[in-house]
């Protein structure tokens, strides 16, 4: 089942991502608002890399304590901006 955490701002390139999807870094700082029930200010922001030296091609430029306390909240889902995509 979907759980998504979700950003209370607006951006056109907002987009929702599988969590499992991304690369993000794993150092146990998780942000208490989001362990306290509160939603997002800003979605993640995030490097979209197909080199295939890496295993995903979606890294977590800002936001990886917000992912770190979104899985621990159960949450599968959270939204993201490419910030290196001109699409």
């Amino acid at each position: 089942m979907k759980k998504l955490l979700k950003a209370k701002q607006q951006h056109p390139k907002k987009k929702i991502f599988p969590i499992s999807s991304l690369s993000y870094v794993k150092n146990g700082i998780m942000l208490q608002d989001i362990l306290d029930g509160k939603e997002m200010n800003e979605a993640v922001t995030i490097v979209h890399d197909t080199n295939p030296n890496y295993d995903k091609e979606y890294f977590v430029d800002r936001g990886s304590s917000r992912i770190e306390a979104a899985v621990k909240m159960g949450f599968t889902h959270i939204e993201g901006i490419i910030i290196n995509e001109n699409t």
